[in-house]
């Protein structure tokens, strides 16, 4: 799953296992939410990733507990800063394609 989000991206290979579980998450939570199908969410992801110069399974963290869940999250504070900012300009299902 990991690898299939983060192809050409760079990879946390570090705790895989978690890394694995919250991108799973985070492709579930925009799937229900934005109305995407599941690779256009990994996609998504890829993409917020190179924005945000960070690792897609950093992102999917972001996303999942600074921004899901309204949690604390280990990722770097500029990484969840320049995530809100993308999510403030997404527009879901069209801009996915």
């Amino acid at each position: 799953m990991l690898e299939s989000i983060d192809a050409g991206t760079r990879l946390c290979s570090h705790h895989l296992a978690e890394h694995e579980a919250v991108a799973r998450q985070a492709v579930e939570v925009m799937t229900e939410w934005y109305d995407l199908s599941s690779a256009q969410a990994r996609t998504q992801l890829r993409e917020w990733a190179s924005r945000c110069d960070a690792s897609a399974c950093q992102v999917a963290e972001a996303f999942v507990h600074g921004v899901y869940l309204g949690s604390p999250t280990t990722c770097p504070p500029a990484t969840v800063r320049r995530l809100e900012r993308l999510l403030r300009e997404f527009t879901g299902h069209a801009e996915a394609r």
